[in-house]
């Protein structure tokens, strides 16, 4: 079992790498096509060698209708890989619409709580500010909005595998997302306490924790998880141009086999 995950953590990293770098896969790609054809070549001839006997023709027919089945194959693999690019394609404009708008709405429910808290010195008043500006400006219904488009991005973010751009960005997603919902939460419970009158103890250093929260929220979380989104959605559109490694991975393979299968007719059989 552990021996398997090795291997599954190996796969995702070399995945990962390779779409870090995808514009330089055609060079493993041409290695792997190389190294595959001859080794295809050395079985085949082998091969050959110990089991088929026949005419020169009636080989040659035989190479070359392997050669066709292997073509078909290849286009075959092409044009699913062309319907995954689409849904690829609509995955991404998914993801870019919903985190666009989340983004959006995070960032002026955010920015209505702490653009003019700087003229309220003292907790009290500034705990009021928030609590007014988030019944004012935000309200249980632009958190419902919120939330649901929150739910919606972690649906569509896929999580397994350590080495996949998805669950950085949703790792990120989620640090943020909690984050923004316990400020907004903390602002609530304990403004109402105070709008209705009752003693807030530690009102100083609780205020004081959403303040620096509300001013780090942007730099540390919401910045970064728009990046990440934007270098996800890069790499998904790399894999619509370059194809995804695995189609790759079967297009150097089937490519290598007709390269040592024509080689070997060439060669061996003299057409």
């Amino acid at each position: 079992m552990d021996k398997e995950h090795e291997m599954h953590n190996l796969i995702d990293w070399i995945k990962f790498k390779d779409t870090k770098y995808i514009q330089y896969g055609w060079i493993w790609e041409i290695l792997l096509i190389i190294f595959l054809s001859i080794i295809f070549t050395f079985l085949i001839f082998s091969m050959m060698a110990k089991f088929i006997t026949g005419e020169a023709k009636d080989i040659g027919f035989l190479v070359a209708g392997v050669i066709a089945g292997l073509v078909s194959i290849l286009i075959s693999f092409n044009n699913k890989e062309n319907e995954l690019n689409k849904y690829r394609i609509k995955w991404c404009d998914d993801i870019r619409g919903l985190a666009h708008s989340y983004i959006a709405e995070v960032t002026a429910a955010h920015n209505s709580l702490c653009l003019l808290d700087q003229k309220y010195e003292s907790y009290h008043s500034r705990l009021l500010f928030y609590y007014d500006n988030f019944i004012e400006h935000i309200g249980f219904e632009v958190l419902r909005d919120i939330e649901e488009k929150s739910i919606k991005v972690d649906l569509l973010l896929e999580r397994k595998g350590d080495f996949k751009a998805e669950k950085i960005v949703h790792e990120l997603f989620e640090f943020f997302n909690d984050e923004f919902l316990s400020i907004v939460a903390r602002i609530y419970f304990l403004g109402g306490r105070l709008k209705a009158g009752e003693n807030v103890e530690n009102i100083e250093a609780d205020v004081g924790e959403i303040k620096e929260c509300l001013d780090n929220l942007n730099d540390v979380y919401l910045i970064p998880f728009r990046v990440e989104v934007g270098v996800y959605l890069n790499d998904e559109w790399n894999k619509v141009k370059f194809g995804s490694f695995w189609f790759r991975v079967k297009r150097s393979f089937i490519i290598s086999l007709i390269i040592a299968l024509f080689v070997t007719a060439v060669s061996k059989i003299g057409i």
